[in-house]
C-alpha cells in the first residue's frame, strides 16, 4: 500500500478478517506497513475485531478466535477425497427416503453428485450452490427462503426458520 494514500478502515478491516480466515494470525507491524497507517491505527483495528468476538489480542498482534469467524465455503476444499467417502456412505443411508434436507456445509455439498444418481426425490435445502448443482430434472428441487450469506452461499434468518417449521421431511 502507497504510503501516501492509507487505506480507509472498512476495507483494511475487510482484509485483515481474510488474512484470519487464512492465516490464523495478524501482526501488527505487517498490517501498520501493507496498509500505510500508525500502529496505532492498527491497534484500534484489532480492538475492533476482538469486541467483535473475531479476534483475540496476543502480543505483536491478534489470532482467530476459534469459535468466531465462520471459513469462508470457498476455503472449505481440503479432505474432498475424505468428504466424497462420506457423502457416499451418507447417500447410501438416505437413499430409501422421498424427502431430504440438505444443509449448506461442504460435506452436505459433496453429497450432490450421489443424490443425482438417485431416482426423484425431494430435496429441500438452504445451499444456493446445492440448489445449482441438483438435477431438478430428476428430482423436485425446493430453496428455502431467507437472507442471502456470502461466506457459505446460503440462506438464513427469520423466514428459514419459519418456512423449516412448515415443512416435514423424512431425513435431514
Amino acid at each position: 500500500m502507497n504510503q501516501d494514500q492509507p487505506m480507509n478502515q472498512a476495507l483494511r478491516l475487510a482484509r485483515m478478517i481474510d488474512r484470519l480466515e487464512k492465516q490464523g494470525e495478524l501482526k501488527a507491524r505487517d498490517l501498520s506497513f501493507q496498509f500505510g497507517v500508525s500502529m496505532e491505527t492498527i491497534r484500534k483495528d484489532l480492538n475492533l475485531l476482538c469486541m467483535q468476538g473475531l479476534a483475540e489480542k496476543v502480543y505483536g498482534g491478534a489470532v482467530k478466535k476459534r469459535a468466531g469467524i465462520e471459513t469462508r465455503l470457498d476455503l472449505r476444499s481440503t479432505h474432498q477425497d475424505q468428504k466424497s467417502l462420506i457423502a457416499r456412505a451418507a447417500v447410501s443411508l438416505i437413499k430409501d427416503f422421498n424427502s431430504i434436507l440438505l444443509d449448506s456445509g461442504s460435506t452436505c455439498l459433496a453429497c450432490v453428485p450421489c443424490l443425482n444418481a438417485l431416482p426423484e426425490k425431494n430435496i429441500f435445502t438452504v445451499s444456493l450452490e446445492a440448489a445449482n448443482g441438483l438435477d431438478a430434472d430428476v428430482h423436485q428441487v425446493f430453496v428455502l427462503p431467507g437472507r442471502k450469506r456470502d461466506r457459505n452461499h446460503s440462506l438464513t434468518g427469520p423466514w428459514t426458520e419459519k418456512y423449516l417449521r412448515s415443512i416435514h421431511v423424512d431425513v435431514c
